[in-house]
């Protein structure tokens, strides 16, 4: 099975994400380790040639079967700002 993460980011009090996601595309193969992150978890990536820390609000799992590709598992995340004193505390430099 093939795994593509696909992180959207979606501003406060905007009721849906934006169509854009990340600046590289995700993808992890059969047997690899895949690391996908819980609703409330803190997640850095680049968007807008900018890598920033978001907080997940949510997920979602699609699984397909992709002719000439198999089986696969689409895992689009919802990603919102996270404020710097949360990540202060959640993290220690």
């Amino acid at each position: 099975m093939i795994y593509k993460i696909r992180f959207q980011y979606k501003p406060p009090g905007q009721l849906v994400p934006y169509d854009t996601s990340q600046d590289q595309e995700l993808v992890f193969k059969n047997g690899e380790f895949v690391p996908i992150p819980d609703i409330g978890d803190s997640v850095s990536y680049s968007f807008d040639n900018e890598r920033k820390p978001f907080k997940v609000l949510s997920r979602h799992f699609s699984y397909l079967s992709e002719p000439g590709e198999g089986e696969l598992c689409l895992i689009n995340i919802v990603v919102t700002d996270i404020s710097q004193e949360e990540m202060a505390a959640r993290r220690k430099k």
